[in-house]
């Protein structure tokens, strides 16, 4: 069975940060969110949402947003 896996393509002109940016900044907060570092270089950050709990999946979404929408 192969784990879910939500990828998050970034468009590093429209959202004014590039998917290493956005990896470091939400690396950086406390609680931290670890998304996966595997195609920085694509601008794609991946998540594994197997193990997060509903609160956990809502902070995540949120911190994604508040970091979008501060650089757009």
């Amino acid at each position: 069975m192969v784990a879910p896996e939500v990828v998050v393509r970034i468009d590093p002109d429209a959202a004014a940060l590039s998917a290493a940016e956005l990896a470091a900044a939400l690396r950086s907060e406390a609680p931290r969110v670890f998304v996966g570092a595997d195609r920085l270089d694509e601008d794609v950050v991946t998540i594994n949402p197997m193990c997060l709990e509903e609160a956990e999946r809502e902070h995540v979404v949120d911190r994604f947003r508040a970091h979008l929408e501060r650089a757009a």
